[in-house]
């Protein structure tokens, strides 16, 4: 599991604590949900190598991880207003499945923005689904980009 920590008040044992290995590069520190972009490429590859079980050089072997299924969770708290933290959310999942190359019939894609749901069910579902919900949360200047999707009721944001 990757933990990633937003903001200047972040707690280092904490985010070490979430990561399943804090020693091999799971844990990852920004300034800002802004700052998310600056590591989604390094976030990708390194989900690919962790899946693929290969070593570092993960540029020669993207293709042996793209061939493997994968379930992602997502998961964040935040206290920024809705509005904008879920336009930096749709970007950075946005990048990091672009990024990843996720086929999307072998990947599911959850987001937990909040507490776990009752009975500690947190929904999950193929990336074009995911996708599909978070069309409306893009930035105008990416309407070209999501024109194709369209709008599900599936996961909704906190």
């Amino acid at each position: 599991m990757f933990a990633v920590g937003v903001g200047k008040n972040v707690d280092e044992k904490e985010i070490s604590n979430i990561s399943s290995d804090p020693d091999e590069d799971f844990t990852f520190h920004v300034e800002s949900f802004l700052d998310l972009g600056n590591i989604a490429v390094h976030l990708a590859q390194k989900t690919c190598q962790a899946l693929s079980l290969l070593g570092a050089d993960i540029s020669k072997k993207t293709q042996k991880c793209r061939k493997k299924p994968a379930n992602v969770m997502i998961v964040y708290d935040s206290h920024k207003p809705a509005q904008t933290t879920q336009a930096v959310l749709s970007d950075l999942i946005g990048m990091f499945t672009f990024e990843a190359n996720i086929h999307v019939p072998d990947t599911q894609v959850g987001v937990l923005t909040h507490e776990c749901h009752a009975g500690g069910h947190t929904p999950i579902q193929p990336v074009a689904d995911l996708q599909a919900s978070l069309k409306e949360l893009y930035p105008p200047w990416r309407a070209a980009v999501c024109t194709s999707w369209s709008k599900t009721s599936d996961l909704t944001f906190s």
